[in-house]
């Protein structure tokens, strides 16, 4: 079997999506059911490069305003298809690899062979970057959604997303086609996404505002989040609930909080902040209880939600206001000078307390300090499974103060937990500790953002934890659709990423844009996805424009068992220092070939395998890296690995200090992005990423 290396030594031939139609060719007599592999008659020895052969497709799809339409595609013939171990080094009679998978709803074109495919159009995904339950206190309301695909093109992952808010009778849309960008002091980072401002003042002031989106992908059928997505409430995509006072009509209580000169005796809860400042409590537990009289006396509504306890600036000790009730709508706990977050210091930790918080706060502009070493419960307010408690830090700094590691309980049973824009040290935030249902969200954070709790994170800096996306068990929700974007994960040793025991299914999980760096070794992958012995099936992966350095990508094994476990996942612009997978030849068994997809690039275009595969072997017949190169591919091998000649190479291959800088330099051997492919318009720094053919592969362009 030819190894295509090829592919490697010449300039790869990419046709413009949705351009010009050619006929199928003529030697292609059926798409078999699993959509990457098509039967060809008298097949020879196939040039994807300098002599392509196409599958003509039509496909479903949208266009910018979310209108359905159709877009042709040309799919290229790669390669033949090898037989199974022990067969192996015998070349099929007449299967053929294609470029990218083709769909149950597509058509083919200019040819009457018949597309047996059962394989449905790719489910995107999404993470909103707006939490749940927010108090929206003016006429319009910003929506913000990252999303992933499949098949993303010019410069943005899908076509359009169409956002709503409706108040059950009044329903406000906006369609977005193109992408924003939003910076989070917390990390540095950037994140791309659709962003809509949404006329608030159309609904009805005071009431619970349901927020809604539709994605309409470039290749496949809409996704809305309240009917394809997970049921209300849930860590994972779903709807979100927003509070419309616009008006003020809903009503708001104010409470000051001064640990020197306050007074619970004496301490006013007021609607009017200037009133309650002139009447500050002594301690926070009594501040949130006269705002839950004061709600009960003023709005005949016996708990404090969407009352506002403010901290002067000073030194506040935690205790527990569990009692407090609160409703709808989170109480929220915030520095009385927003410009005064880090003199602002919510101590925790001097005691294990449990039951200490009312099951929704939203934390805002403050530092919270550990008072106290070991594994001390502080935050908790006994989620259960199914409820909707939730808790909020945003732009809250996390300040260890000596105290050695994060306490797994920091944040113990505390349900949906949302890290916005959050910079400091690791307490423990995403720690998992035993059955307890704590299900974090990071947005642009810095350190303490992942662990095994973490079911998203987006624009977030972390180092020395680990990410896992696994089954979590009876006590706490599946994942599903779980999205990792534009963060730099950094690790000394061991894996930074991984899957564990999960079934991923058609949500799949996004990975793109991320930086992942290990300093001091390599006897461990930085990121094992369905890796060494995984028996799991594992559907619609999508890592794009990552670097990952230092060490190497075990993506998608099948090498234990007996059993033919489907696998497919893509890899697109990505930079990797090894990467591997294996299959039959590894696993000696026949039945081993369900990650195929895999082995055989479909869905892949323009990686980066800086050393190859850790085998030493370049692409061919049961080699690690794969079977064939992509179009547009690159490969080095551990003895003449490629140069990125990145600015600063401080991973294990470089210094070892770590937070290197991974933008090419002159002279590098990365590949660019085919002209109307890129995903994204910027990377994880802000920079531009062309769509033109000269965007450069990875996580940062030059």
């Amino acid at each position: 079997m030819s190894a295509s290396l090829g592919l490697l030594a010449r300039k790869p031939h990419h046709p413009t999506p949705g351009g010009a139609t050619l006929a199928t060719d003529p030697g292609v007599t059926a798409i078999l059911a699993d959509g990457w592999r098509a039967t060809f008659a008298s097949p020879p020895t196939f040039d994807p490069v300098g002599t392509p052969q196409y599958v003509s497709v039509r496909r479903q799809g949208y266009d910018g305003t979310g209108a359905a339409t159709t877009v042709d595609d040309l799919v290229e013939i790669m390669a033949r298809v090898r037989q199974p171990y022990p067969n192996h080094a015998t070349l099929s009679t007449d299967e053929t690899a294609l470029a990218e998978f083709v769909y149950q709803n597509d058509t083919l074109l200019g040819t009457t062979a018949p597309n047996t495919s059962t394989r449905a159009y790719p489910q995107p995904q999404a993470l909103w970057l707006n939490h749940d339950r927010d108090i929206s206190t003016g006429s319009t309301y910003t929506l913000r959604l990252a999303v992933a695909h499949a098949h993303a093109r010019q410069g943005r992952p899908v076509a359009a997303v169409r956002f709503s808010a409706s108040d059950g009778t009044n329903t406000v849309t906006a369609t977005v086609s193109a992408l924003s960008t939003i910076t989070y002091a917390g990390s540095g980072l950037t994140v791309p996404h659709f962003a809509a401002d949404l006329d608030f003042s159309a609904l009805t002031a005071g009431a619970e505002i349901t927020i809604d989106a539709t994605i309409f992908p470039w290749v496949g059928t809409a996704f809305t989040v309240s009917t394809d997505a997970d049921t209300y409430p849930s860590p994972n995509l779903s709807v979100l609930k927003v509070l419309n006072d616009r008006t003020g009509s809903y009503g708001a209580a104010y409470a000051y909080v001064d640990a020197a000169l306050g007074d619970d005796g004496t301490g006013v809860a007021h609607a009017t902040p200037a009133t309650a400042a002139a009447a500050p409590f002594a301690t926070l537990p009594a501040a949130a209880a006269a705002l839950q009289a004061h709600n009960n006396t003023t709005y005949s509504r016996n708990d404090a939600s969407a009352g506002v306890v403010r901290l002067v600036a000073g030194d506040h000790a935690h205790a527990s206001f569990y009692s407090v009730g609160v409703g709808d709508w989170p109480l929220i706990v915030e520095a009385a000078d927003a410009g005064a977050r880090d003199t602002t210091v919510y101590q925790v930790g001097s005691a294990n307390t449990t039951y200490t918080l009312p099951p929704k706060v939203k934390f805002r502009n403050i530092t919270l300090r550990r008072m106290a070493a070991g594994n001390l419960a502080v935050f908790d307010s006994a989620a259960g499974l199914g409820g909707e408690n939730m808790l909020v830090f945003e732009n809250c700094r996390f300040d260890n103060n000596g105290q050695g590691a994060g306490s797994k309980t920091f944040c113990y049973r505390t349900g949906r937990t949302w890290l916005i824009d959050c910079p400091g040290d690791d307490l423990g935030q995403a720690i998992r500790f035993s059955s307890a249902y704590k299900a974090v969200i990071a947005i642009g954070s810095a350190n303490g953002s992942f662990d095994r709790q973490t079911y998203h994170a987006v624009g977030c800096r972390d180092s020395d934890v680990w990410a896992v996306i696994e089954d979590q068990g009876s006590t706490r929700p599946a994942m599903a659709g779980t999205f990792f974007g534009w963060n730099v994960m950094s690790k000394a040793q061991g894996i930074n990423l991984s899957t564990a025991g999960l079934t991923i299914g058609p949500r799949g999980v996004a990975f793109v844009g991320n930086i992942v760096e290990t300093t001091s070794g390599d006897t461990s992958p930085a990121m094992k996805i369905h890796g060494d012995g995984s028996v799991e099936p594992a559907e619609n992966l999508n890592l794009f424009c990552n670097t990952v350095v230092g060490a190497r990508v075990n993506f998608l094994y099948q090498d234990t068992g007996t059993a033919t476990v489907a696998k497919s996942g893509r890899s697109r612009f990505g930079v990797y220092r090894f990467y591997n997978v294996k299959t039959d030849t590894f696993g000696t068994d026949a039945n081993l070939t369900g990650n195929w997809p895999v082995a055989f690039k479909v869905g892949y275009r323009a990686n980066a395998y800086l050393s190859g595969g850790n085998d030493g072997g370049g692409f061919g017949a049961g080699n690690w890296v794969g079977e064939i190169g992509a179009l547009g591919d690159v490969g080095g091998s551990s003895g003449a690995p490629l140069d990125p000649r990145w600015a600063d190479d401080a991973s294990f291959d470089g210094t070892g200090a770590g937070g290197g800088d991974y933008a090419p330099g002159a002279g590098h051997a990365l590949p660019a992005i085919p002209a109307g492919l890129a995903p994204y318009g910027h990377d994880l720094l802000g920079n531009a990423i062309a769509d033109d053919g000269t965007g450069v592969v990875g996580a940062v362009q030059a």
